[in-house]
């Protein structure tokens, strides 16, 4: 959720689309931000950071949610969060999940505060 006026705006902006290639394609959000600027919209650059931080958030809630809603690969979801076999038992068991779970908040907490997240 963006709770922010000017993000909003951003959010219903005629280019919001380019924004968000830019972003997705690994432009970093200063360099966005000289776009978005260039282009006529004013933004200060820690809203545009702000910005692709909530992104960055959602693209991951977004992607192990649907893990989790849907028939779940185990073997694909692990290797996807980086987990090792060595560190997953056979089976399915409530130290696994718990691995699963912790694993998905270090990434949020990752993202959250702006480190690399695969």
């Amino acid at each position: 959720m963006i709770n922010s006026k000017k993000l909003q705006e951003l959010c219903e902006w005629k280019h919001i689309d380019k924004v968000n290639e830019l972003l997705d394609g690994g432009e970093s959000p200063f360099r966005v931000y000289e776009w978005v600027t260039a282009n006529g919209f004013k933004i200060s650059h820690p809203m545009v950071y702000k910005y692709a931080k909530h992104r960055k958030v959602e693209a991951i809630t977004k992607r192990l949610a649907g893990k989790y809603i849907t028939p779940i690969d185990t073997e694909a979801l692990r290797g996807e969060l980086g987990i090792s076999a060595t560190n997953y038992k056979s089976g399915r068991s409530v130290e696994n999940e718990r691995y699963t779970l912790q694993t998905i908040l270090q990434l949020t907490y990752n993202a959250l505060n702006n480190q690399e997240v695969d």
